[in-house]
């Protein structure tokens, strides 16, 4: 009895120590695959990129609020868009703050279009084989886009044949059945039956 109440104690024992390693290798293999994401994807680059859209969206508001549009003001005839509203109803329409928006909207657009430009410049300019290899993945995925293409249209073109041979056989199916119809009511006729 006490030998038996042994071989459980170590089995369990035996137990808890394969349940603890199984979950420390579920945590290594978790973490090894939280590290692979963060290193492999491009999620420091989208962080990096909302900080940087962030900054550079108080810096172009400040440049249309503060610059442009002061100046815009003066060309049209000092006029402060801040204040430009109208009244409907008793609702205040605020064109003037909406025109600024689209300007603020139209000078980020510009400026994010030159940023990204500068940065894929750049990095076909450290990596030319990347293009390189892009280039040649870029040509035979238009090749194999082809030739599927071509193979689509073969097929289609024998369903299309297909198609007018079976038209063509219901006409001749169709012109038998008229046939034997008028040869069964001439035979009617006749008093012939089978």
């Amino acid at each position: 009895m006490a030998e038996e109440q042994i071989k459980t104690e170590d089995k369990t024992e035996e137990t808890a120590e394969t349940e603890k390693q199984n979950s420390t290798e579920k945590a290594k293999g978790l973490m090894s695959e939280f590290q692979t994401f963060l290193g492999d994807s491009s999620v420091f680059d989208m962080a990096i990129g909302v900080i940087i859209g962030t900054a550079l969206s108080k810096i172009v508001s400040s440049l249309v609020n503060d610059i442009f549009m002061p100046l815009i003001g003066i060309v049209i005839g000092g006029v402060d868009f801040t204040s430009l509203t109208f009244q409907v109803h008793g609702a205040t329409v605020n064109y003037g703050t909406f025109i600024s928006n689209v300007v603020d909207f139209l000078i980020i657009a510009v400026c994010l279009f030159g940023c990204t430009k500068a940065v894929l410049t750049f990095k076909h300019k450290l990596n030319p084989e990347v293009d390189a290899t892009y280039k040649k993945e870029t040509a035979e995925n238009i090749l194999l886009l082809r030739e599927i293409r071509d193979e689509l249209q073969i097929q289609n073109g024998k369903k299309i044949a297909d198609a007018k041979n079976l038209e063509s056989a219901a006409a001749q199916t169709s012109g038998m059945a008229e046939e034997i119809a008028k040869t069964a009511k001439t035979l009617a006729a006749k008093g012939v039956t089978s």
